[in-house]
């Protein structure tokens, strides 16, 4: 599939770098000196009307470690092209019930197309091309700059809810998102504003999206009319120069709240295997309301973060109705021993270059999470046949950066379903293995 996908994928790189330096205006020179600006257009130019303002402007060209870029002189066009890869191997090396499929996988094969059109407006394009029933599209918005302490977003993007679920793609601690991920959706297409408040000490988004299952990514269309009301909140309640040890302390919380109808969400566990489904004939109708609140903390080389979250849907199967409260939890700590600072985003000091004798940065983590399905889903037959009540994982992982753009993961993970783990279904043990590049 990849292999069949790559020409079209190189023409298309080809075709949107020409595009994204066309977007600019002309700029002001030739490389070679031949002078560009005042020149009369071409035929497939359209002249500006008397009056309207016009501005050339001289492009330079860079390639770092945040991709390749084109920039203008001014600062005010920019234009960045990116790619994401993902290599994944996930194993169960315990699986006396032959649930699951050790297998080598493509997990990711993204481009990225960001850019600024003016100091006003941004925009961001990364089209997926893994295959395997992944959304064709990831991130597709327009940015607009109201003010410093305004901004709003158009398009597709992550819902603005749980903590782990915004994290980048590429910065993500561990090779699968924990338990709260089947309770928050992932991406939706909707309408935000967002900014930042009080220098910085607290940032906020809010916005209207169409309104996701639990769990969901998908690039399917709206089927109803319904709409979620959606926020969150992040505070750092310590400055810097008050206690610098607190300035990476922060407070967040975000939901949401909507009318949903139609299909319900399935649970997974890190190995892909569902252990909760709602039974067949049971449908989402009616409110569906999501609170999680977040705490997180990074000082020097230390990271923790824990969230909460509740997500209620008003279920029905034939005259049965009830609103079924789910709930997931996660508490992670990594701390890297090769000393860099702690964050989202990794930047070794030292690059790999086994010449020289470096070898990137090297970072531990451990995780704790937990799912428990309302009682009530089972009390009244909401809840298909063999769903587990419950589940609880435990997992350890090795980050190894080899540079600001290459990882390497390695994760083991043991998850108990209801609290037996030789019962109706079997403990779970994954061990996954991830090399992938980002820039």
């Amino acid at each position: 599939m990849i292999r069949r996908r790559i020409p079209i994928l190189v023409r298309f790189l080809l075709a949107a770098s020409a595009a994204a330096i066309l977007i600019a205006p002309a700029p002001a020179r030739c490389a070679d000196g031949g002078q560009q600006a005042g020149t009369k257009p071409g035929p497939e130019t359209t002249p500006p009307e008397p009056g309207e303002e016009t501005t050339a402007h001289r492009l330079t060209a860079s390639w770092d470690d945040e991709g390749l870029t084109l920039r203008s002189d001014d600062g005010d066009y920019r234009f960045r092209l990116g790619a994401f890869v993902r290599f994944d191997a996930r194993m169960a090396p315990d699986d006396p019930a032959h649930v699951t499929t050790d297998t080598l996988l493509m997990r990711l094969l993204r481009v990225t197309f960001e850019g600024q059109l003016t100091r006003y407006f941004m925009y961001k394009l990364a089209p997926d091309f893994t295959g395997g029933g992944s959304p064709a599209i990831s991130d597709a918005f327009i940015d607009i700059k109201v003010s410093d302490k305004a901004h709003i977003r158009a398009g597709r993007d992550k819902t603005p809810i749980g903590f782990e679920v915004l994290q980048q793609d590429s910065n993500v601690l561990f090779l699968e998102r924990g338990l709260t991920s089947n309770v928050l959706p992932s991406r939706d297409v909707g309408l935000q504003v967002y900014g930042a408040l009080v220098g910085g000490a607290v940032t906020y988004d809010v916005g209207v999206f169409n309104g996701m299952m639990d769990g969901a990514n998908t690039n399917n269309p709206d089927t109803d009319s319904a709409k979620d009301l959606v926020g969150r909140i992040v505070i750092h309640p310590i400055r810097r120069e008050v206690a610098p040890v607190f300035a990476g302390l922060g407070i967040a919380f975000g939901g949401s709240r909507g009318r949903e109808s139609g299909p319900l969400p399935s649970y997974k566990s890190s190995l892909q295997q569902v252990f909760f489904t709602y039974d067949p004939s049971a449908a989402a109708d009616g409110i569906r309301t999501r609170v999680s609140p977040q705490l997180f903390y990074y000082y020097k080389s230390l990271g923790i973060y824990s969230e909460l979250v509740r997500s209620t849907q008003a279920v029905t199967r034939d005259t049965v109705r009830a609103d079924v409260a789910n709930t997931a939890w996660q508490a992670a700590a990594s701390y890297l021993i090769t000393g860099e600072t702690s964050g989202e985003k990794v930047r070794p000091r030292r690059s790999y270059d086994p010449e020289r004798h470096r070898w990137g940065a090297l970072q531990v983590a451990a995780r704790v999470a937990g799912l428990r399905v309302d009682s009530a889903a089972f009390d009244l037959g909401l809840a298909g046949p063999n769903a587990s009540r419950q589940a609880a994982a435990v997992a350890a992982g090795v980050n190894w950066y080899l540079s600001v753009n290459v990882k390497a993961m390695f994760n083991v993970e043991r998850t108990v379903f209801d609290g037996d783990p030789g019962g109706v279904r079997y403990a779970e043990h994954a061990v996954l293995c991830r090399l992938q590049l980002n820039y």
